[in-house]
C-alpha cells in the first residue's frame, strides 16, 4: 500500500491517491508518513489557494462523522521553504481534540500541495 500512495503521490494519480488515504483510514485509522509522499527536492509542488486547501481538508472531514467536532479549519504560511510544507493547517476544535488522522491529511497535502 505504502508503494501506491508514492507512486500516486509522485505522479500525481489523485484517484489512486484518493483510494489510497481512503484504505487506509478505514483499515488503519492511520494514513502513511507524509514524508514518503514529499516529492523530490528538485520536483515543483502545484500551488493551491488558502481557500482551496482549507476546502480539501473541510471535504475530508465531513467524511468521518467522528471527526464532526472540528468546526473549521484555517491554512497559513508555515515560513518554510522547500522540501518542507511552506504553509500548516489550524483547526478550530470545539471542546476536544483534533484527531490525529486528520492532522496527518493536512501534513500529506502539505507534502503534495504549496501554498499559491
Amino acid at each position: 500500500m505504502v508503494a501506491d500512495f508514492v507512486y500516486a503521490a509522485h505522479l500525481e494519480d489523485h484517484e489512486v491517491f484518493e483510494k489510497c488515504i481512503d484504505w487506509a483510514l478505514k483499515h488503519t485509522r492511520f494514513l502513511p508518513d507524509p514524508k514518503l509522499l514529499a516529492a523530490p527536492e528538485n520536483a515543483m509542488r502545484e500551488a493551491k489557494s488558502a481557500d482551496k486547501l482549507e476546502a480539501m481538508i473541510m471535504q475530508e472531514l465531513r467524511k468521518h462523522p467522528d471527526w464532526g467536532h472540528v468546526l473549521s479549519v484555517s491554512v497559513e504560511p508555515s515560513g518554510q521553504q522547500a522540501p518542507h510544507p511552506n504553509w500548516r493547517a489550524a483547526f478550530a476544535d470545539g471542546e476536544r481534540s483534533t484527531p490525529g488522522a486528520a492532522i496527518q491529511f493536512a501534513e500529506i497535502l502539505g507534502a503534495k500541495y504549496d501554498l499559491a
